[in-house]
């Protein structure tokens, strides 16, 4: 895979979400609020025995490279401004000598596999449940409003009204939580922060796979849904030179559980059970909710890679559940 060009790029490994339960479906049985957790940590178990690797994605090999301009006073000779680099890549082709080369345009990416009969759903409600994974992958990924940082408001339409409230109170918050997850629901999305990134032509290359399952949630059944998608965004600084190009490698796999959470034997709704995965090429340990690109020439990672170097274009590579701040091979 050919690299940026400006150092290896760094993986910070915390997780963009988990979730603290799940609504019980109407007239889906009993279930007790002990009982939805419980299931759910069984859900996060399992998830984290089948990982080691990939989770939050960010860069931190240009720290190795940081301009120094400050004049040396101790008799040495002064250091050199440093040349000006040049650009990464052409706006014609952004993607040129990368995976993503080969990766379809935006939407185009999504595909709908084909839909059959799971768990006792029927190939219907299966076609239905991948098309809303569609447009909630298009929401929270694609969407130019949310990447520039604005209100995701057509990913927060497409929740159930109980966990749609949770999170749109929960956008703006900032740290991490006891557990080591992020408090702000804009992890659940590409979100560059406001004013820092203009998008470098008008293609966002995407690529992955959806598929589904029959699962149990407390007594009653459900039907999930897992999408592992990489959308991979050619950037600058804004208003910046065409020095400060890169690209953004983000990961994204959610998994969510559609019931008739509130309508019995009405049509499956969404519940978004997990968000794993995030993007490669950006800050670590900065846990505002915002992606925050590593540009040549910028701020340094309040937090520096450590550990092996991972490709961000492999998804073999499990999600990870844990923190941290991993090396690259480049976007």
């Amino acid at each position: 895979m050919t690299g940026t060009g400006s150092g290896g790029r760094a993986r910070s490994q915390r997780p963009k979400y988990q979730p603290g339960g799940t609504p019980r479906p109407a007239g889906g049985g009993r279930r007790s609020r002990t009982a939805s957790l419980t299931i759910t940590l069984a859900l996060i178990a399992a998830l984290i025995a089948a990982s080691f690797g990939l989770s939050r994605l960010h860069r931190a090999g240009h720290s190795a490279v940081k301009p120094d301009n400050t004049p040396v006073t101790n008799g040495a000779t002064p250091t050199a401004p440093p040349t000006v680099a040049p650009a990464l890549f052409s706006s014609a082709d952004p993607f040129a000598g990368t995976p993503a080369a080969g990766y379809a345009d935006g939407a185009a990416g999504i595909v709908l596999p084909t839909a059959h009969v799971v768990g006792g759903y029927s190939a219907t409600q299966v076609r239905a449940a991948y098309a809303t994974m569609r447009r909630i992958l298009i929401a929270a990924d694609l969407n130019r409003a949310v990447l520039a940082g604005g209100t995701p408001a057509a990913f927060s339409r497409l929740l159930i009204p109980q966990q749609r409230s949770w999170f749109d109170r929960s956008l703006g918050k900032q740290g991490l939580d006891r557990h080591g997850f992020a408090r702000s629901t804009r992890t659940w999305l590409t979100s560059f922060a406001p004013g820092t990134t203009d998008l470098v032509g008008a293609v966002i290359k995407v690529h992955g796979r959806m598929t589904a399952a029959g699962r149990w949630s407390g007594n009653s059944r459900v039907l999930s849904i897992r999408a592992d998608y990489l959308f991979v965004y050619p950037v600058q600084q804004a208003g910046g030179e065409p020095s400060t190009r890169m690209r953004i490698v983000a990961r994204a796999v959610v998994t969510v559980q559609f019931a008739a959470w509130n309508d019995p034997g009405g049509p499956l709704e969404p519940w978004v059970a997990g968000v794993l995965g995030g993007p490669a090429g950006v800050l670590c340990g900065i846990n505002d909710g915002f992606v925050h690109p590593a540009f040549p020439g910028g701020p340094q990672s309040p937090v520096q890679a450590s550990g092996t170097a991972v490709n961000p274009y492999d998804q073999s590579i499990p999600p990870s559940t844990h923190g941290g701040c991993q090396p690259t091979t480049g976007t």
